[in-house]
């Protein structure tokens, strides 16, 4: 009895069709990016752009952190401002984020991820008063950490 050659074209051909086709949304891998001294955060509205990409700021909550990968690639974004309003783009796949992280633009569908920021005493081992971020979780969009209870620690 013959292989049926055909069945086997169409199975190969049907699995590179797979493996080829690029996922919509990328996630970043799960971890602790050390954001630094806690005290280079008080007292500033838009704060850092870590080596971990994550956007820190300041509002009457507290602070909070916001990727600046694209979520659609997983590169780093970068920023320009239209009418006094920051954006922030993808110049690989042309995405465009507000000031928010909501998608403007696409490609891309899914918004920027926020994520918990805490200090030292949460990480095993890390040194006493640095602001991590815990990336690769997200956390609402409204999440802050309250700055007044790290001031001065």
């Amino acid at each position: 009895m013959a292989p049926n050659y055909k069945f086997f074209c169409i199975l190969f051909l049907g699995a590179l069709l797979l493996l080829g086709c690029r996922p919509e949304v990328k996630n970043r891998p799960i971890g602790f990016g050390n954001l630094g001294p806690i005290t280079k955060f008080k007292d500033q509205y838009v704060v850092d752009v870590s080596d971990h990409a994550v956007l820190v700021r300041q509002d009457e909550g507290g602070l909070f952190g916001m990727s600046t990968l694209c979520t659609r690639e997983l590169r780093r974004l970068k920023a320009r401002s239209e009418n006094g309003a920051p954006i922030l783009f993808c110049d690989v796949c042309g995405s465009e984020y507000n000031g928010k992280g909501h998608v403007t633009k696409g490609p891309a569908t899914r918004n920027l991820s926020y994520y918990k920021l805490l200090v030292a005493e949460g990480i095993p081992n890390g040194p006493k008063d640095t602001l991590y971020a815990h990336v690769g979780i997200d956390v609402p969009e409204t999440w802050r950490l309250p700055f007044p209870e790290v001031v001065g620690k």
